[in-house]
């Protein structure tokens, strides 16, 4: 059997960590966490997204992500606008 450090799989997911935690350090100081960072980033792809549609690209739980727009909208870094015929959000930056 394979050493675990010499999997391809290891290695990827080993690496993934790293980084990730790499960029929560040096973007601490901005106040925003590696979450509310990657649904900006989302958005600002694809702005106008309904939440549903964005829980789903991100593979969050609705509940989860709807927290974290709360945060966002309460500080000011996005904008949900209501769409009166079908009564989803739609989020903007």
């Amino acid at each position: 059997m394979e050493a675990p450090d010499r999997n391809l799989g290891f290695l990827l997911h080993d690496t993934a960590r790293m980084l990730r935690k790499g960029f929560e350090q040096n973007a601490r100081h901005l106040g925003l966490t590696r979450a509310q960072w990657q649904v900006m980033a989302t958005l600002a792809r694809n702005e106008g997204l309904y939440q549903g549609a964005l829980a789903e690209l991100l593979e969050l739980e609705p509940i989860t992500l709807v927290r974290i727009l709360d945060r966002l909208q309460a500080n000011g870094l996005i904008e949900r606008r209501l769409n009166p015929t079908t009564a989803a959000c739609a989020c903007c930056i």
